[in-house]
């Protein structure tokens, strides 16, 4: 078994769309191996569950949530040996799909008590925050606006459908500014995306050269250049061939500065930040994660 020799925690936000009905699942799962269990119901909670089992030496917490509960506990595990694992509770679930981590809970548990291994990936930083995933400004703005005003709990991901839809019928381009040690832009964008990952939306890759643990952003601007950007811009994400549309600049780099005419609201992890200027950059290996085992090419 790969983590149980860690003495573990696990802590569970009950406002995830599967937090509270699958509660009594993980109870009985682990009950009698986790060194304690949390419901947090409270936006503190997390974070006072985490601090308890900093100061009780446990080696390894289970965070069962979506992409911002994941964000939010890596705020605080990052640069430390505590190992985090996840047990995918949100909608998206972008960290977990990446490092492979079933979405079923029951075989999540079972894959985090048997197979995952430990790795380190990069973590990005959105000016004071750390982010595991994305930040975005464009139309992912428009279409998390659009995700929030549906019913998550009763449709799950098929909510993304119709927002997806309407979101790009009200996306209208804006001016920006992206300074970066690799490269800039500026000009008008539907779209501006920096991850710290692999993968973005689900299944698609942030570009071709992108990686969760090379220290690197993986920077993109989808311009307006030409007409149907956003059409194009889909069925090329579909493909995963968006970066070599001529209408998308891209770079690899360790940090970024963007600078807005006024402040907009981007979305780092699912979550909003209002910002006029950005600065975003990366920190190379600096959580600890179970994972799949990566295999050999």
């Amino acid at each position: 078994m790969a983590n149980t020799k860690k003495r573990f925690a696990v802590i569970l936000n009950a406002k995830a769309r599967q937090g509270k009905q699958l509660a009594a699942t993980v109870e009985n799962e682990l009950g009698e191996l986790a060194e304690f269990i949390v419901l947090a119901t409270k936006p503190n909670d997390q974070k006072v569950a985490i601090e308890r089992a900093k100061k009780e030496g446990i080696e390894n917490v289970w965070i069962g949530g979506g992409d911002g509960s994941v964000r939010a506990a890596a705020g605080h595990l990052v640069d430390t040996d505590i190992l985090l694992s996840i047990l995918p509770l949100g909608t998206g679930n972008s960290l977990a799909r990446e490092l492979e981590i079933p979405m079923k809970l029951e075989d999540a548990i079972k894959f985090h008590l048997e197979d995952a291994v430990e790795r380190k990936i990069d973590v990005g930083v959105f000016g004071d925050d750390v982010f595991v995933n994305v930040a975005t400004l464009g139309l992912t703005t428009n279409i998390m606006e659009e995700v929030r005003k549906s019913n998550k709990g009763l449709f799950g991901r098929l909510v993304y459908l119709p927002a997806v839809s309407r979101a790009c019928a009200e996306t209208r381009s804006f001016k920006i500014k992206v300074e970066t040690d690799a490269g800039n832009f500026e000009g008008r964008a539907l779209q501006f995306v920096a991850a710290s990952t692999r993968l973005h939306g689900g299944p698609f890759p942030v570009s071709e050269k992108a990686s969760i643990d090379d220290g690197k952003l993986s920077i993109y601007v989808l311009t307006n250049k030409r007409e149907n950007s956003l059409w194009r811009y889909g069925v090329a994400l579909l493909l995963r061939r968006q970066t070599q549309l001529p209408e998308v600049w891209n770079v690899e780099a360790k940090q970024a500065k963007v600078t807005l005419i006024a402040a907009k609201l981007f979305v780092v992890d699912g979550d909003p930040s209002r910002a006029s200027v950005a600065n975003i950059g990366i920190k190379k290996q600096a959580l600890l994660v179970s994972a799949a085992k990566v295999q050999e090419k």
